[in-house]
């Protein structure tokens, strides 16, 4: 399952964050720091459910979130 999550980080301080993204690099394709609504924008992807729910609890702990859930690969 491919995903799109916009971060929102909680504080000015982005380390933490960044530090927790090293730790689940089996997840990251690319992490991008972005302008606009959010701070990064991770692509990912993810073999089932219960290890995208468990990320994004873990996830929870450095930064918001929103998810975007890839539905089809067009072209």
């Amino acid at each position: 399952m491919y995903a799109f999550i916009t971060i929102i980080t909680q504080s000015a301080n982005h380390q933490p964050y960044l530090s927790f993204i090293k730790t689940q690099e089996r997840y990251i394709i690319n992490n991008y720091k972005i302008s606009g609504d959010g701070c990064y924008i991770l692509e990912s992807r993810f073999p089932s459910n219960e290890e995208l729910d468990q990320f994004l609890l873990d996830l929870n702990r450095y930064a918001n979130y929103k998810l975007s859930i890839v539905i089809n690969k067009l072209g």
